[in-house]
Formats: C-alpha cells, structure tokens, sequence
C-alpha cells in the first residue's frame, strides 16, 4: 500500500492478511525449512485493530491466523514470533510512519504480544541479526 501511495480501506487488512497466509500455505506445503518475513500475518491483526474497522467489529484476520496456526501445526511446523530491538537508523523509505511514531507502535505492539498471550523471543536488530534469528530457529 505505502509504495502504491494507497489509502488504507475497511477490509484491507483482511485481504492483507489473507494473502500473506496464502502465500505461506504454499512454503508449508512445499516443505520448507523456516518462513522468516518481516510482516507476520499476526501485524494484520495488530494494524487492523488501529486503523480497520472490519477487524475491530468482526475479527477477520484473528480468526484467519488462528485457522493458520492449526494448518502449521497439523503440517508439523512450529509458530514462532520475533521481535527486533530497533537498533539501526531509521529509514522511512516504505513507511507510513516517522521514527517517533514506528516507536511509539514497538510500544504497543509489546504490549499487543502481552494483552493477548503471545510468546515471542526479543532479538536486538544488529549486525548479525539474520544468524542470530537462524540460529535461534535452529534450536528450537
């Protein structure tokens, strides 16, 4: 959306969401290793309960992520969510935010993992954090 220059409307975080699983179904059924992204499907939820009214009434993407979830488990693969320490300069190419605000959202997407239970491992975004994330991956 950001590159496109487009607004955010009621049910884009839904087709958002759906897309993303969408794509991880075929990984998962193609046997992979790990799925690293940048954008779990879980920030659909975080995002839509801020900005999409469809999430906040109905849900949509929890109850999609919740199904993918099971498909990850029923495929033998295990859910993992990380968070990065912010720890680089800030590049605002490809965002809607400025610096202040995308750390006032680590703020409460923090307390998101927490309000709703979720178990995530916090991973400073250093030099090596691609190993540092594979090497976690690894040993779990």
């Amino acid at each position: 959306w950001v590159w496109e220059k487009r607004e955010l409307k009621p049910g884009d975080q839904t087709y958002i969401c759906a897309k993303q699983l969408r794509t991880e179904r075929i990984y998962i059924l193609n046997n992979l290793d790990f799925i690293v992204t940048d954008s779990p499907a879980l920030l659909s939820t975080f995002y839509g309960n801020k900005y999409d009214i469809y999430e906040r009434e109905f849900s949509p993407c929890a109850k999609i992520i919740e199904g993918q979830h099971q498909f990850c488990k029923d495929h033998g693969y295990k859910v993992e969510h990380i968070f990065l320490k912010r720890t680089k300069k800030y590049n605002p190419s490809g965002r809607n935010e400025d610096e202040e605000t995308a750390k006032k959202f680590d703020d409460e997407m923090l307390s998101f993992l927490k309000e709703y239970n979720i178990k995530f491992k916090y991973i400073e975004c250093g030099e090596n954090v691609l190993e540092d994330i594979l090497s976690y991956l690894k040993s779990r």
